[in-house]
């Protein structure tokens, strides 16, 4: 599980880079990002949880995003790029619909 608060900024996303780097080195197969305590997203911070999403799928794992509910992630989605929508997309159907998930 990585916890991110604050704003998340450009100087974030290379941050959040190296450290789902590091879990991927470690063998992780689900991760578990909680932005619950987040502020604005960097669209580099979309990107980084897509390349993340996409990597983890071809370990047969997932990655989840709990949102900020405060603000809507609509409006970070809107600055993300189509192949990264569609691999955050298909990360969060792929693990939703196998049995026992």
């Amino acid at each position: 599980m990585l916890e991110a608060i604050g704003a998340l900024g450009h100087d974030s996303a290379a941050e959040l880079r190296q450290r789902v780097e590091g879990l991927l080195v470690a063998g992780v197969r689900h991760l578990l990002v909680d932005l619950a305590e987040a502020g604005p997203c960097d669209p580099a911070v979309i990107g980084v949880l897509a390349e993340a999403a996409r990597l983890l799928e071809g370990r047969q794992g997932w990655l989840r995003v709990n949102p900020n509910r405060t603000r809507p992630l609509a409006e970070e989605l809107d600055e993300a790029t189509l192949p990264d929508l569609f691999a955050i997309y298909r990360s969060s159907l792929s693990s939703t619909s196998r049995p026992g998930r």
